[in-house]
């Protein structure tokens, strides 16, 4: 069994929660999806779009369209990715591709990464490899 984008249908998709409830319900694999920032960091966040899942029209209500590619890692770091889902996740963070890794690999899961919109962020996924094969102590070569 696969959690898509972590244990989605119980926990803020794309998050560590979501990741520890797919744990917590005993599931082996997790799916995540892979965006890149305006300076360069991977983030884990289905859309390209920042508008659907976090509380950045409140933050940052000037900069719509609120593009993950226009915002960087800092400021993205800032905002809410729980509320929207359920209050209880209030407080939630956008996780970068290095956290959320190291939290699947502190429950022993397995990680299926999907890299969105390559064409946006060219090089994202020999960025992401690397990411993946360092975190395992691996070479990654692209």
């Amino acid at each position: 069994m696969i959690a898509h984008r972590g244990a989605s249908a119980y926990a803020p998709e794309n998050t560590l929660a979501a990741v520890d409830k797919a744990a917590a319900l005993g599931v082996d694999w997790v799916e995540n999806d892979v965006q890149r920032t305006r300076d360069g960091e991977l983030v884990v966040l289905h859309d390209d779009s920042l508008q659907r899942t976090t509380d950045v029209e409140e933050v940052f209500p000037d900069r719509a369209p609120w593009k993950v590619s226009d915002f960087t890692a800092a400021e993205i770091a800032r905002l809410d990715a729980g509320s929207w889902f359920d209050a209880a996740y209030a407080g939630a963070r956008v996780p970068t591709l290095e956290q959320f890794v190291h939290r699947v690999e502190a429950h022993g899961q397995k990680l299926l990464l999907e890299i969105k919109n390559p064409q946006l962020y060219p090089g994202i996924e020999g960025r992401s490899s690397r990411c993946w094969a360092t975190r395992a102590g691996w070479t990654a070569r692209t």
